[in-house]
């Protein structure tokens, strides 16, 4: 056995490999991958079958498949949409002015979130379900469990109420009087015109679940996922009525690893219609989906093969510290069609072989220079070990228009923005799979143009660390990494053929959100010590931007971690919302950062404010703030746990019975 360091290596990255489910026999490209992979359609079902045989992963994770909301979301967005509202007569009380909508990535496009309304009405889709309780004697028991949308009549502020529900749960896109609920595995369309008694008016049923949907207009873009049959791969249906023959079900030519279909689809908010839908192949992880108003961009990540670079190392790099009959036998093993476990059994055993064949002396040096030799070969060879391949899809008719690859991995949909037809994507490399014990990580920014081909890029920013969140503002772009403190980089991307990085800045903690508070005002929010964190960056000169001011929350967690749409800023008073565990919290950001209040609420999730006041839900509760003076004028208490008597008791045993 080799019973060295090397060995060590070796079997901790095949464990780790095999845990994490990634045994992908995929080679090692010769260089960085820059350019465009070809990507076409199966001919048959039996081609399908074949490729799906070839390259699956082994592993599925549908049985806890994601929800529209649990798709990752922490990153910068946008304001949310202000809304004016029309009306005459009244009070301000009673005649809407201005209301916010869902905090958002990209102007006019529209994201789904558990809590949407129109100045007038609120829907609230609970993130966890209330439990009743049932009494049987003297010991209470699970009762049922209550998952409903709450509706609540929002005007005049002070006499706020919930008027109904509606029995689905989900998130929510609100376009005029419909309501469509993503429940996961189902699209509901609801008539709302009148909120207290809502109408169902379409369920589409999805085979699989949402992975994710945008909203336009009167258009909602839904994505879709379900695990591919191996002995029947095609035609996929992704939802009742949506059938997708095998010749137009999109795959990279070049086989990457394949146990989910992805299908993009296009739903008539007023009636439910799907009149266009785009299919293609991927893994039920490491995918992301960004939508510009103009086109829908989907992610899939491809891993190289550790055992292709092992033996590529010892056939080049590595060739004169090895003999030529090993070097040669590892060259006919590269050839064989094996699995990746089976490969890395075949180059163990001849590595055994040779190295026992020497004295103790010698093989203990070598052991140490291959060891040495196959890191830096590694290192140096980092961005050919993970990459992002992207398929861009046309809105008008969903087609497949464009596909690419950059180096590198994403962190969520925030890592990518379309801006004057060039798409920037930023990735961090070498900090998963196999290479992450043998490579210091790194964070790239990459231009590509409309035909998704690199025309320009920044490497090696935050060296060691990974990116924590990404925001692009025109041609500015803003990275945060992060390992042991938090750099946050100011990049210039006004020529996409050479983007700069202008400036960077190291401060304790990290910022997992980035807004624009004016031009040269950027907000941060993250954590510091596990609590959270706001700072205002000062951006006004890019080569040297500086903290204004910080504060430190002395909470625990607030529902900005997990997701952009928990957080509001109102432009009018100056200030935005900060939710943590014990209250909401209102920080004034004209001049430095001023914490102004913090409304006693238990865990808030989401604010929206209507006219001059704000109103602030959690699971259980809500309460409407004047933004005037800040006082509560209203709290309401709704979905209780409640405790109920059995109509069939358990009756008490006889005192002769025998039973305790």
């Amino acid at each position: 056995m080799l019973g060295s360091r090397l060995q060590v290596t070796v079997a901790i990255i095949i464990v780790a490999t095999a845990s994490a489910a990634v045994l992908w026999d995929v080679p090692l490209p010769e260089t960085s991958s820059t350019a465009s992979p070809e990507l076409t359609t199966f001919s048959s079902e039996q081609e399908f079958r074949s490729y799906v045989q070839q390259r699956e992963t082994g592993t599925s994770y549908l049985g806890s498949a994601q929800s529209a909301r649990s798709v990752q979301e922490q990153a910068a967005t946008t304001d949310g949409t202000e809304a004016d509202a029309g009306g005459s007569g009244g009070s301000q009380e009673t005649t809407v002015e201005r209301y916010s909508d869902t905090n958002i990535q990209e102007e006019g496009v529209q994201e789904p979130d558990m809590l949407k309304g129109d100045g007038e009405t609120f829907f609230y889709s609970p993130d966890s379900p209330t439990y009743t309780t049932v009494r049987r004697s003297d010991v209470y028991y699970p009762g049922t469990q209550e998952a409903n949308i709450s509706t609540f009549d929002a005007l005049p502020p002070e006499n706020l109420s919930s008027v109904g529900e509606i029995p689905d749960n989900g998130d929510m896109f609100l376009h005029e009087d419909q309501l469509v609920v993503l429940t996961g595995d189902a699209v509901v369309g609801y008539d709302v015109t009148t909120p207290s008694s809502p109408e169902e008016e379409y369920r589409i049923e999805m085979n699989g679940s949402i992975v994710d949907a945008r909203r336009i207009e009167g258009e909602i873009v839904l994505v879709q996922q379900q695990s591919v049959s191996r002995d029947r791969p095609c035609p996929i249906r992704p939802a009742t009525g949506v059938s997708v023959a095998c010749s137009s079900i999109y795959h990279p030519a070049d086989p990457v690893p394949v146990d989910t279909t992805y299908t993009a689809m296009r739903i008539g908010v007023d009636d439910g219609d799907i009149d266009s839908t785009a299919t293609m192949v991927g893994t039920d992880r490491n995918t992301e989906i960004y939508m510009s108003q103009n086109n829908l961009y989907l992610t899939y990540l491809d891993r190289a093969s550790y055992s292709n670079l092992l033996i590529d190392y010892l056939t080049t790099d590595g060739r004169e510290l090895v003999s030529d009959s090993l070097a040669d036998r590892l060259e006919q093993i590269d050839e064989y069609d094996l699995t990746e476990q089976a490969k890395m059994t075949e180059i163990e055993q001849r590595l055994d072989q040779y190295l026992n064949s020497l004295s103790d002396d010698r093989r203990y040096e070598l052991q140490d220079e291959l060891e040495s030799g196959l890191a830096n070969y590694t290192a140096e060879r980092k961005r050919q070990l993970t990459s992002t391949g992207i398929v861009k899809v046309g809105l008008d008719d969903l087609d497949v228009v464009a596909n690419g690859e950059v180096p590198g991995q994403t962190l969520n949909q925030f890592s990518m923005d379309e801006h004057e037809g060039n798409l920037r994507i930023a990735t961090t490399v070498g900090e998963s799979g196999f290479a992450s014990r043998q490579v210091d990580s790194a964070n790239d920014l990459y231009v590509l143009g409309e035909d998704l081909q690199v025309r320009g890029s920044i490497t090696d920013m935050g060296v060691t660390e990974r990116i924590y969140s990404a925001r692009f503002i025109d041609d500015t772009g803003y990275l945060v990494t992060f390992r042991q403190i938090d750099p946050f980089h100011v990049l210039d991307l006004s020529d996409p053929d050479n983007p700069t990085l202008e400036g960077e800045l190291k401060l304790p903690g990290y910022s997992s959100y980035l807004h624009p508070l004016s031009e040269d005002r950027v907000l941060g929010i993250g954590e510091e010590d596990r609590q959270p964190k706001a700072v205002i960056f000062d951006v006004a000169d890019p080569s040297d931007p500086v903290v204004e001011n910080d504060y430190i929350l002395e909470d625990y967690s607030s529902a900005i971690g997990q997701s952009h749409h928990a957080f509001l800023i109102d432009r009018r008073h100056e200030v935005f919302f900060l939710p943590s565990n014990s209250g909401g919290n209102i920080f004034n950001y004209t001049d430095g950062l001023e914490k102004i209040t913090q409304i006693q609420i238990d865990d808030p999730q989401r604010a929206r404010y209507v006219n001059d006041y704000l109103y602030i839900f959690s699971d259980h509760e809500v309460a409407v703030v004047d933004e005037t003076d800040w006082s509560v004028v209203n709290t309401i208490r709704y979905r209780n746990e409640t405790t109920y008597q059995d109509p069939y008791p358990i009756p008490e045993p006889r005192p002769d019975s025998g039973l305790e």
